[in-house]
């Protein structure tokens, strides 16, 4: 992986079908270092992939509608400001969110 190597390195979060605004790791907030997101639609897409920055944030798609099977790779090396990274796939699509969850302060 490039970008920025956390002496702790990189953690995952596996994400199923059909999921509804997961939370990014234990404790969500501020600060938390999004890495690259997996997405493996197993069928042409009938709903896709949302990012939203914090539970206000607008809902931003990865993935859009019609999108044939495959596997997505997408590098995004960007931190958090409003709160935890919150991510919904649609049916036949899961992803792995890859980054720094919590923010690097809060690691011991």
């Amino acid at each position: 992986m490039s970008g920025t190597v956390h002496p702790n390195g990189y953690s995952y979060v596996s994400i199923g079908r059909n999921a509804n605004n997961v939370v990014l790791g234990t404790v969500g907030g501020p600060g938390n270092y999004l890495h690259r997101i997996l997405i493996v639609a197993n069928a042409t897409t009938t709903a896709g992939v949302t990012l939203q920055d914090g539970p206000l944030g607008p809902p931003l798609p990865l993935l859009g509608l019609g999108v044939p099977a495959g596997s997505y790779d997408l590098e995004l090396g960007i931190a958090s400001v409003n709160g935890p990274w919150i991510l919904t796939t649609g049916p036949n699509v899961t992803a792995i969110a890859i980054g720094l969850f919590p923010p690097p302060s809060a690691i011991v």
